[in-house]
């Protein structure tokens, strides 16, 4: 016997709705699933699109829940959702962090990240401003100028701009990689 687990997102809802039913006897469901196996159990989820929730992983974790025999023989006697999350409980491992080690609040990422983003900007306008007064300093001589030394990490947007660099810069050392 197998479990339909349906799960996704609509508009019309608020909050999420699941709703778990256990049949007395398998049943072919032909029109929700191709294969021949009787359907025991049926699990639906539904779900607000505007909720930062992906209903399809929840589907999946009950998925990999009802595929553990212990929890699947728990799910054929239950009376209660109470015994039902009981059940789950007494399947899934216990969590796996220690309590000793620090967690680093979300709010400090935030504020890190804000930092580093301020701390860029304003190199940024540093670097700017510094091209800015020497090309205003230049002599007007701009024929000696060799080109400005490119940076291979900096991205630019071209599909395979970078491949292309490289084989125009190597070109001329070609016919000597294939020479030696």
């Amino acid at each position: 016997e197998m479990t339909a687990v349906m799960a996704g997102g609509v508009s019309f809802l608020q909050s999420p709705i699941l709703i778990f039913v256990r049949l007395a006897e398998g049943v072919l469901l032909r029109d929700l699933i191709e294969a021949s196996i009787p359907v025991r159990f049926i699990y639906v989820l539904l779900g607000p699109f505007h909720d930062e929730k992906d209903y399809q992983d929840i589907g999946l974790s009950i998925s990999n829940l009802m595929a553990s025999k212990a929890f699947r023989q728990a799910a054929y006697t239950v009376q209660s959702k109470s015994q039902l999350l009981f059940a789950a409980n007494e399947v899934l491992p216990p969590p796996s962090y220690t309590r000793d080690i620090d967690l680093i609040d979300a709010t400090q990422i935030m504020k890190k990240r804000e930092s580093i983003l301020i701390k860029n900007a304003q190199c940024e306008q540093a670097a700017a401003a510094a091209a800015a007064a020497a090309a205003a300093a230049g002599d007007g001589n701009d024929g000696d100028k060799k080109p400005p030394e490119r940076n291979p990490l900096i991205r630019v947007g071209i599909p395979f701009y970078g491949v292309y660099r490289d084989i125009k810069d190597r070109y001329m050392k070609y016919p000597s990689d294939i020479i030696d």
